[in-house]
């Protein structure tokens, strides 16, 4: 067990002294090079609990309604990674296509809580890039890195928030600036439907001013990257476990900081020997009875030895509903067989995970391995699996292939399987490095000289896009 550290909220935590490696060293899978000669790679961090629900048969398959809402441009303002962004005010008033949903409006806040495992060293200098730069600094003197405020002290990931709505102020009404557009909120009136397969959201491409696009599937549409869309059909708490290695923890943290709307973000993950002795990390969001919403991440060390559960129920008889969503650090099949039990001790409804990847680099889609998930969705009916694959490095030649069968060709669990190859949807930055890691890295926290591997801004538009097509093609499985 770990020694036991106080966070800002006065929560007991338990802590092993987890200084956060570079992305490009701690690699206790296998280095994964893409296509690309990319060269952006970390392991990762997660050893969760999670499972399945209750009864939900039915599938559906429309979102916050189709609006055709009306939007009045009013000013190019707000210097973002030095381009301008259109800012759109819209209207509250209903349209042909309805009205557009309450929390449209709602922006979350930071309340300045966080671990010490996710802050900024307190002295020192913070490096850019490995210290090559580009840093800049805004007209108050911050200074940033890709977008990421790169000051001593700073959290790379704070603990808890909240959103509330603004004061309507009558007639003279006027919205908050639109988030960025790859989390979709600014166009869930679209007159397209929602999608419905993976092979829907994949037929598309990215739109939109550059280091601001979204991908935009052709004939349908994404659910928008919001916990109020996610959970507009959930009766009282929605589970996702997420399970696998560095490249799903990129999907974790790009869904956390995604929900909270958080524009650009770098991501620290623990060092090998503690992720040898288990971890995991969570995200609680609240819906609460007078509108209002808040969250809470947090970190979980030492989970082999503990066997502790992650969250505590939804209490629904106190809030409206709950959203909770797991990472577990389990980058080989047989971290991820050890570890089933997690996926239905959590009342998992939505699963996602990566099988392999570059740390299994013999064996395609063991048998042991399907047989054990497809005991899973026998015994759970309502429960939903997202297969994502992260397809370079050194993989046997057929996994993919085998992970498309199995997914699409499953009758016993028809309806019930994705299948996302993570070559799809892949962003490429203009005039920029491409990367291994679609996440923007941070080297260390918590200690001196901290590093932040930005050669490009730290949007992560790639996983954002990805999570938005896993969850459209599970929504029903929320409510």
């Amino acid at each position: 067990m770990g020694e036991k550290i106080v966070d800002d909220l006065g929560q007991t935590h338990v802590h092993r002294d987890l200084s956060l490696t570079n992305r490009n060293d701690d690699v206790d899978d296998v280095i994964d090079d893409d296509d690309d000669d990319d060269d952006d790679d970390d392991d990762d961090v997660g050893t969760f609990h999670t499972a399945t629900t209750t009864s939900r048969h039915y599938r559906i398959r429309r979102m916050v309604g189709r609006v055709g809402a009306c939007a009045v441009v009013i000013g190019v303002i707000c210097l973002v990674f030095g381009l301008t962004a259109t800012i759109v005010v819209v209207s509250r008033t209903k349209s042909k296509g309805g009205e557009n949903p309450d929390w449209i409006d709602m922006r979350w806040e930071d309340d300045g809580t966080c671990l010490p495992e996710r802050r900024m060293a307190k002295d020192g200098p913070i490096y850019c890039n490995n210290g090559n730069g580009p840093i800049s600094s805004s007209s108050d003197g911050t200074s940033y890195c890709g977008g990421v405020i790169m000051e001593p002290n700073s959290c790379v990931l704070p603990t808890t928030g909240k959103w509330a709505s603004p004061s309507s102020g009558g007639e003279s009404y006027v919205p908050p600036p639109p988030l960025p557009r790859h989390f979709g909120i600014a166009k869930i009136n679209a007159a397209t439907p929602l999608c419905e397969t993976m092979g829907e959201l994949i037929s598309g491409n990215y739109k939109g001013e550059i280091n601001d696009q979204e991908w935009v599937p052709k004939t349908c549409h994404a659910v928008p990257m919001s916990p109020f869309a996610w959970t507009r059909n959930t009766k009282c708490q929605a589970t996702i476990t997420m399970m696998g290695d560095g490249h799903v923890r990129n999907l974790f943290t790009a869904t956390i900081n995604g929900l909270r709307g958080v524009r650009a973000f770098a991501e620290a993950h623990e060092d090998r020997e503690a992720k040898s002795r288990g971890i995991a990390e969570s995200y609680f969001w609240r819906l609460h009875k007078d509108g209002t919403a808040s969250d809470r991440y947090a970190v979980h060390v030492d989970t082999y030895a503990r066997n502790a559960d992650i969250f505590e129920d939804c209490p629904c008889d106190e809030v409206e509903k709950c959203l909770r969503i797991a990472f577990v650090w389990a980058p080989k099949f047989e971290d991820q067989l050890r570890q089933l039990h997690v996926l239905t001790n959590e009342k998992s409804d939505v699963v996602i995970v990566s099988p392999g990847n570059a740390a299994e680099p013999t064996d395609a889609l063991p048998y042991i391995w399907t047989a054990a998930f497809d005991d899973l969705l026998r015994e759970y009916e309502n429960l939903q699996l997202g297969v994502v694959q992260y397809p370079f490095g050194m993989q046997p030649e057929g996994r993919a292939a085998a992970l498309a069968h199995w997914t699409t060709n499953n009758t016993a669990h028809a309806g019930r399987m994705s299948f996302l190859n993570q070559k799809e949807m892949k962003h490429v930055p203009t005039n920029s490095k491409n990367m291994t890691k679609y996440a923007c890295g941070l080297g260390k926290v918590n200690v001196e000289n901290d590093n932040i591997i930005a050669i490009k801004p730290c949007t992560d538009l790639t996983d954002t896009a990805h999570v938005r097509a896993l969850i459209t093609v599970h929504l029903d499985a929320l409510g």
